[in-house]
């Protein structure tokens, strides 16, 4: 989601009762570290950051600011990475855990409206929050492919799958023509029960079966695209006891990948 806009443009925020500290990265890596793995958006396929490239990514590239926001409790419950260069506020990251922190990191960045031209934020693209609570929506942003995902195998990728075992039952995913990584081609079985699954690789099966490319099957458990539009393009070969295995199974949402690596 990339968003170059004119600094009055960018929403305001009601005021909260939390503080604002700015801190050296050496005593912000650790909140920034720590809220960053903790937010629900980067527990959808999102990168797991050790601390060296934390450091490499916030101290060998730009001077960067770090601003930590603070419940009235004083708690840590946010953080804004940001720079100042030639009349541009650029958000290089913010997290927050919550509503509260939002605001009032988005204070702070509205704050600068009147000494910068434009703001800058390019986030992973989810449910944009930024659109859902302005009261005047922001009219011009960009939605641009960026990250690609890639499963180098399959059978482990299954085996640790956060299904949601909403539904038990059984079914078969069947890759063809994966030329890169041909170990992923074969028919792989699922079995859910009680909050469990299990998966084996096998050559014939008698279960509902799914037949797709390795690109398709990372896009449909990657949560990129549903089941009943994958269908529709027909990017899937399947009958609809395995449709409804699936669908009652597959966590929603999609991944958010933001950091390079």
């Amino acid at each position: 989601m990339v968003y170059d806009v004119a600094a009055h443009e960018w929403a305001d925020s009601p005021k909260v009762t939390g503080s604002i500290q700015r801190l050296p990265w050496s005593e912000a890596k650790s909140v920034i570290h720590d809220i960053y793995h903790a937010m629900p958006r980067h527990k959808k396929g999102g990168l797991l950051r050790a601390d060296w490239w934390e450091t490499i990514k916030f101290t060998y590239r730009k001077p960067y600011t770090f601003a930590i926001y603070r419940d009235e409790a004083g708690n840590n419950t946010g953080y804004l990475v940001y720079t100042i260069q030639e009349g541009k506020f650029i958000i290089e990251e913010w997290g927050y855990l919550n509503i509260e922190a939002y605001h009032g990191l988005n204070r702070l960045i509205v704050s600068h409206a009147d000494s910068v031209a434009r703001i800058i934020y390019q986030p992973g693209y989810d449910n944009d929050i930024r659109q859902a609570i302005a009261a005047k929506p922001i009219a011009h942003y960009q939605v641009r492919p960026d990250m690609m995902a890639r499963v180098v195998d399959v059978h482990r990728f299954l085996a640790q799958y956060p299904f949601t075992y909403q539904l038990n039952g059984a079914f078969a995913i069947e890759i063809q023509e994966d030329k890169y990584a041909p170990w992923n081609n074969g028919i792989y079985e699922i079995s859910i029960k009680d909050g469990q699954h299990s998966v084996e690789k096998v050559t014939q099966t008698q279960q509902p079966i799914v037949k797709t490319t390795v690109q398709r099957f990372v896009q449909l458990f990657m949560g990129y695209q549903t089941v009943d539009t994958m269908v529709f393009l027909e990017q899937l070969v399947v009958n609809d006891a395995a449709i409804n295995c699936i669908k009652s199974n597959l966590p929603i949402g999609k991944p958010i990948l933001e950091d390079y690596f």
